[in-house]
């Protein structure tokens, strides 16, 4: 077992998602929903980068690893070339789900087929 993750950028990120949820006051959640929105993107792109150096640094020739990682996450490309990766679920497919989730209501066929997709059986 090896750590792939920066254990104090996940922190930040709970805490931003935590000041969201504890706010006391429509102003404060809104500062909080912006504070975590500007930081969004810095804290996924340092979380990769952690996460593709552990692996390339850590996975020996012939050797296997497995990770689960969200869908957002993109450290597939800064892999080693001779690092094969095979998705068990299309990222994409995950993350078009993920977007949808507000917005269910007003999508509920697409929706409700991404949902089968998620949890239909995973055929290798």
């Amino acid at each position: 077992m090896v750590k792939t993750e920066d254990f104090s950028l996940v922190k930040e990120e709970y805490n931003r998602l935590l000041a969201i949820t504890q706010a006391k006051s429509t102003v404060r959640k809104i500062i909080a929903v912006i504070k975590y929105k500007s930081a969004k993107n810095r804290l996924l792109k340092k979380r990769d980068a952690f996460i593709t150096h552990r692996i390339n640094d850590t996975l020996g020739p012939g050797e296997r690893g497995i990770i689960f990682i969200g869908a957002f996450h993109k450290s597939r490309d800064k892999l080693h070339k001779n690092i094969q990766v095979i998705e068990l679920k299309d990222r994409e497919k995950v993350g078009q789900y993920h977007r949808l989730l507000p917005f269910h209501y007003k999508h509920k066929e697409q929706f409700a087929q991404l949902g089968e997709y998620l949890v239909s059986k995973i055929v290798n």
